[in-house]
């Protein structure tokens, strides 16, 4: 699960940096033209390196049992964000809002929420806050 939270920050973060500093470079790396409005997509930039931070954030935390609290918190946080991105690019591609390439952006974000509902029913579902 630590390796999980690790990769999956690093890449959102990285990602998110590609973004607002060089958005052409993050795109292409991606298979994906750049619009338009390039402050919009450094905005994103800005949205998806802090979801990375999220996953990166438990690993400041001193004791196991905070560590422990702080990652199902990332958990659910970034799972209803990476659903909701999924479900949102999928349906503005079927809309021929988005082009199909933004498919990898959708199955990467609804792979990850699907991969962290089963981190959190095996590790978290049975935890106890207090």
């Amino acid at each position: 699960m630590k390796f999980y939270f690790l990769i999956v920050g690093a890449m959102d973060a990285t990602t998110g940096l590609l973004l607002i500093f060089l958005p052409g470079v993050a795109l292409s790396l991606m298979g994906l033209q750049p619009p338009i409005d390039l402050v919009l997509l450094r905005w994103i930039g800005v949205f998806v390196f802090s979801v990375g931070c999220f996953y990166l954030l438990p690993f400041l935390e001193a004791s196991d049992r905070g560590r422990h609290v702080q990652q199902g918190l990332a958990l659910k946080a970034t799972t209803l964000t990476r659903g909701c991105v999924a479900v949102f690019v999928t349906t503005q591609i079927i809309m021929s809002q988005l082009e199909i390439a933004w498919l990898s952006v959708a199955g990467v974000d609804g792979a990850c929420a699907l991969i962290q509902i089963y981190i959190w029913w095996r590790f978290f579902r049975n935890a106890n806050p207090t």
